[in-house]
């Protein structure tokens, strides 16, 4: 019997399943060692569907990169079927996968900080983008900090902020780098690219700005935000859309738990935008 083997959970060499009395509690081995000092990249990832397998890759790749520049320790944890499939029909198999592995072991990366930057011009809705990031996380447990920077405008100022995410208490919501960059106008892009670590994932609304990032070194995801959102009815909804595709390459906080700040942010006299809103949310999640 594997040490991860799910209590009740009946394989091979546990036929009448895992109990805790003869074999304790299955081992976290992501929680373990992520408490090593010296651990830089700690991350579960899940192989029960495509997408799950290219982020899977993606997580390998950051393992291998980090490794390589001697930068520290590394682990990438796979929640995977058996090769018998646990007696399963395969499609039975993965669904097991993701419906009762990933409650006891859930899929995220351990040695979490991650930097996000939001910038645009007042009314665009940057800053809420944000916000429901950061409340989002909350939600889920982790430790946010939300910081938000405005011009004196009402609309069509300046408007940017940052949000820290992480699975340990955060010294400062001030960054100097950012992991993430999303940009919803052209001025937004031009001054803040710099900013972003190699590596780093820069989200462009393509709708308004004409050109993509010169940073060759980063991941560059041009989303056409405006134009979704007058496809679906609603152009104020522009910003869930860029939300949407965040959540989809980042992972950084889940669909459900953005979908319930998105409910209660439309709720009352607003509860006539909610559709267009939610309909926005699943552009790039379905």
């Amino acid at each position: 019997m594997a040490p991860t083997t799910l209590i009740g959970q009946k394989t091979t060499t546990s036929v009448n399943g895992r109990t805790v009395e003869q074999a304790g509690l299955p081992l976290r081995m992501c929680e373990i060692l992520s408490q090593i000092d010296c651990a830089v990249f700690v991350e579960r990832v899940m192989l029960n569907n495509p997408a799950n397998v290219r982020k899977a890759k993606a997580a390998v790749k950051k393992a291998l990169d980090i490794q390589d520049a001697r930068l520290g320790f590394t682990f990438v944890e796979f929640l995977s079927s058996c090769p018998t499939n646990w007696g399963l029909a395969p499609k039975d198999a993965l669904n097991y996968v993701g419906q009762n592995m990933a409650d006891y072991y859930p899929v995220r990366d351990f040695n979490m900080k991650k930097k996000l930057f939001f910038a645009g011009a007042g009314g665009q809705g940057a800053l809420a983008i944000g916000q429901m990031i950061a409340k989002a996380a909350m939600e889920e447990g982790l430790e946010v900090t939300w910081l938000p920077s405005y011009g004196p405008e009402m609309r069509g100022g300046t408007a940017n902020c940052t949000v820290v995410v992480s699975d340990r208490p955060i010294s400062c919501p001030l960054i100097n780098d950012a992991d993430v960059l999303v940009v919803m106008n052209l001025p937004s892009l031009t001054k803040f690219q710099s900013m972003v670590v190699p590596g780093g994932k820069i989200f462009i609304n393509s709708s308004l700005v004409p050109v993509t990032s010169d940073r060759k070194d980063c991941d560059v995801f041009e989303i056409p935000c405006n134009d979704i959102a007058h496809d679906l009815g609603n152009e104020r909804a522009s910003n869930i859309v860029m939300l949407s595709a965040i959540l989809k390459e980042t992972g950084i906080v889940k669909e459900e738990t953005v979908r319930e700040q998105i409910e209660k942010m439309f709720s009352g006299r607003k509860a006539k935008f909610l559709p267009a809103n939610l309909a926005a949310l699943k552009t790039y999640l379905d």
